[in-house]
């Protein structure tokens, strides 16, 4: 069975530039290895993501790069594309979501 996720809003509140942007992580609780990162559509006024278990949407790769105890860089291996952007942990409905521009 399919899932569709959504979120509100066509568009994030968080805008980064487009290529390859770096995120600082401070985490007491989420592993860094155990996030993903994967575009999401635009679609009558919300963003969403279709998850098929048969047929998994495939997550862009994430270089992490540790910096101290919690603190970590997290960057995308290739440039991103403009357009709509999360980052979940595996097994979570938890998002943090951003447009490249």
């Amino acid at each position: 069975d399919q899932s569709l996720y959504t979120i509100e809003g066509s568009t994030s509140t968080t805008k980064v530039p487009g290529g390859a942007p770096r995120f600082m992580l401070l985490s007491e609780k989420i592993l860094p290895k155990r996030l993903d990162l994967y575009k999401v559509s635009t679609r009558e006024g919300h963003r969403e993501i279709r998850i098929d278990p048969r047929n998994p949407p495939k997550s862009i790769p994430m270089t992490v790069t540790r910096f101290d105890d919690n603190i970590y860089s997290l960057q995308p291996a290739e440039p991103l594309e403009p357009g709509e952007d999360t980052v979940t942990p595996k097994d979570s409905n938890i998002v943090f979501c951003f447009t490249v521009t």
